[in-house]
């Protein structure tokens, strides 16, 4: 996938047909899985953004790229954000929208 993103010559086309599909294996003992199903109950739209930052490090770390890298940072900024705020280090003047350039 990666080798015919980079063909200067390549069609959109033919790497849609030649793409295959990708199947995520999600263990549902592991604590990350039961903390999203937590999550679902209280707030469904964490639970969702939650969800789709598991599948974009998924597929990162299998070798893949990720659709919309500018939507993955942000994602990423806002938990670390959350993360921050939770430990008591929330920045100055509240919290600021991350600015991807």
């Amino acid at each position: 996938e990666r080798i015919m993103k980079a063909q200067a010559m390549g069609d959109n086309r033919a790497q849609d047909y030649m793409k295959g599909k990708k199947t995520m294996e999600i263990n549902p003992s592991s604590p990350v899985i039961a903390q999203l199903r937590k999550q679902k109950d209280a707030d469904e739209a964490l639970a969702k953004d939650n969800c789709q930052l598991l599948f974009d490090t998924a597929l990162l770390t299998s070798g893949f790229t990720v659709d919309s890298p500018a939507e993955f940072a942000a994602r990423v900024f806002k938990l670390m954000t959350a993360q921050a705020i939770t430990e008591g280090e929330a920045p100055p003047g509240g919290a600021i929208d991350p600015e991807i350039v």
